[in-house]
């Protein structure tokens, strides 16, 4: 059974026009786009996201990873009252369940991708960003170094992170906690709030984040 988490209570509309974009009350923003992918305006980008997540590399590249993860990720969404299908959904599109995955770009580490600031936040111990290259050069000890490639460490804190996020005041539900997870709560609070430029950054480069999530869950519902 797959998980909906669908209830958002607001709406964001006429997006691809013009002009100011009205916030209202009654669907999911994901649903108010389903079926689009940016510069598209039919079902086809849902469709190759789909394939895409769930053709036999991506599996194949996974399957090891979610199977010795498992029942980590079971432990702390237990509880942390995250659910698990979900979780799993988000650490596969992060990080393919690698422990050691690095963005160099924006340096988010391991299994959730997490940056400095939210990895601290969720008690992990990280040095400070003049150590990067580090333990990037020596990944046997980069747990000690950085817990974030602690795999387990990682697990308990992105799941945390998350649940922390569903309690925010403007974060209504696990749609809305998965989005922050991957733009900010101070992003999401600009979006809720109708700002036009924000609305349009989440539409350019965010929105399929989410929608990739949801798919990745189906596997592990």
């Amino acid at each position: 059974m797959v998980l909906v988490v669908g209830g958002l209570v607001w709406l964001v509309s006429k997006m691809a026009s013009a002009g100011r974009s009205a916030v209202t009350s009654g669907s999911t923003l994901l649903d108010s786009f389903k079926g689009k992918s940016p510069g598209s305006s039919g079902s086809s980008g849902s469709s190759l996201l789909e394939r895409i997540i769930s053709s036999k590399k991506t599996m194949s590249s996974t399957s090891k990873g979610a199977k010795d993860w498992a029942q980590v990720v079971k432990k702390y969404t237990a509880q942390y009252g995250v659910p698990y299908s979900l979780a799993m959904g988000l650490f596969q599109v992060e990080s393919s369940f690698n422990p050691h995955a690095v963005n160099p770009k924006s340096k988010a580490v391991g299994m959730g991708q997490l940056y400095v600031a939210a990895g601290k936040q969720m008690g992990l111990r990280i040095p400070g960003d003049n150590n990067f290259e580090a333990y990037r050069n020596n990944p046997s000890q980069s747990p000690i170094l950085d817990e974030r490639y602690d795999g387990e460490k990682n697990i308990k804190a992105s799941v945390k992170y998350l649940r922390w996020l569903k309690n925010r005041p403007h974060v209504d539900n696990w749609d809305e906690a998965v989005t922050a997870y991957n733009i900010g709560t101070g992003m999401m609070r600009r979006i809720k709030a109708g700002d036009q430029e924000a609305i349009d950054a989440w539409m350019e480069h965010g929105r399929e984040y989410t929608q990739k999530v949801r798919i990745a869950q189906r596997r592990y519902s």
